[in-house]
């Protein structure tokens, strides 16, 4: 291919110099060979914007991210209107007693008051001491010193409060016993003859309240020292009462302090304390 190259030039160069007439063009002669690529041309004008290209297809899911940082603590809120009131509620339970106050200062004297209402009995008081004998209105004939004299007196000091049922009283000491009719082993009277016969009980508490007494003739209740407790709660620190009976010889006369299943409730028989018990009975005629 050089040597081609290099025979046109040189015909060229000839024609030239000779000055000579150029003859007929000749036949188009074959392609030439392919010559050195040519240097990179210039950058050309941008060209305009392309149209937009169609959506693609929606991308998978990702993977959930890592949790934020806490936010700050927002401004507070404008304060909300009132609401509406409630209904009222139910009254509470009632509270313990609290401890009393100290004494406040003393009044002004008020106006006398009026007279108030008579006042209830009070409780009997003791026996009293025997009396002198009176003057016989018997037959004469009949001595003084063929009258029998039944008569006897004891105590019991501090006979408990009532128990479950029903207890006899024991007296501590008998003072006097005259006809024997009292016996110590049983806490009974046993009436030696017939007769009208005077008894007597009085109790003294050491405490709030004197244990209620029973006296019972031949296992049946004819006296009782203490107020009815199916009417009525509350204790006195006394109780007494007497008796006449008219009894046969035989007849069993017992004094029993009152047992729980007797009184109204069991919160009465914790006012009851020891009590102070002299138990009397003498025959009459």
């Amino acid at each position: 291919m050089v040597n081609v190259i290099y025979h046109i030039i040189l015909c060229v160069t000839v024609y030239t110099v000779s000055g000579q007439i150029p003859g007929p063009k000749g036949e188009k002669g074959d392609p030439g060979y392919d010559g050195f690529p040519g240097r990179p041309g210039e950058t050309g004008v941008p060209g305009n914007n392309g149209l937009p290209g169609l959506p693609g297809l929606e991308g998978l899911d990702g993977e959930a991210g890592s949790p934020g940082l806490p936010g700050e603590n927002g401004a507070p809120g404008l304060a909300g209107l009132p609401g509406e009131s409630g209904y009222a509620g139910l009254p509470g339970l009632q509270g313990e007693q609290g401890d009393n106050g100290l004494p406040g200062p003393s009044g002004p004297d008020g106006r006398p008051g009026l007279p108030g209402l008579k006042g209830d009995f009070g409780d009997l008081g003791f026996n009293g001491l025997p009396g002198q004998p009176g003057d016989c209105l018997c037959d004469e004939s009949v001595s003084s010193t063929t009258r029998t004299v039944v008569a006897f007196s004891g105590q019991s000091l501090g006979e408990g409060i009532p128990s479950d049922a029903a207890r006899s009283v024991s007296l501590d000491t008998v003072f006097t016993n005259i006809g024997d009719g009292f016996d110590p082993t049983t806490s009974q009277f046993v009436v030696p003859q017939d007769g009208v016969y005077f008894f007597s009980v009085v109790a003294i508490a050491n405490g709030n309240g004197a244990v209620p007494l029973n006296l019972y003739n031949n296992g049946v209740r004819v006296m009782t020292t203490s107020r009815g407790e199916t009417s009525s709660i509350g204790v006195y620190p006394l109780g007494s009462n007497r008796i006449v009976l008219t009894l046969s010889r035989g007849d069993e006369i017992s004094l029993k302090v009152k047992g729980r299943d007797e009184l109204l409730n069991d919160i009465v028989a914790q006012f009851y304390s020891d009590t102070d018990i002299t138990f009397s009975g003498y025959l009459i005629n």
